[in-house]
């Protein structure tokens, strides 16, 4: 009896991955500091920047319980 081969993923696996660097660069540019910005538009960069920072070390503890789950499935 022949099984049935499973079909050619049609999506790219990378991706999500490919989206989340992508959205990271584009947040990146647009808070790097430029010399035509004022000092208003500075303040609002530097505090995007951090709320970004805050926002990464947040979600840090789901990645890394997710990932352990993930390990812990897999062994």
């Amino acid at each position: 009896m022949k099984t049935q081969e499973s079909p050619e993923p049609t999506e790219n696996p990378r991706q999500p991955m490919d989206w989340l660097f992508k959205m990271t660069n584009n947040a990146k540019e647009f808070t790097r500091s430029k010399d035509e910005d004022s000092t208003f538009v500075l303040g609002v960069k530097v505090v995007a920047r951090l709320m970004l920072i805050g926002l990464l070390i947040l979600l840090s503890p789901v990645l890394l319980i997710g990932l352990t789950i993930a390990f812990i499935a897999v062994f």
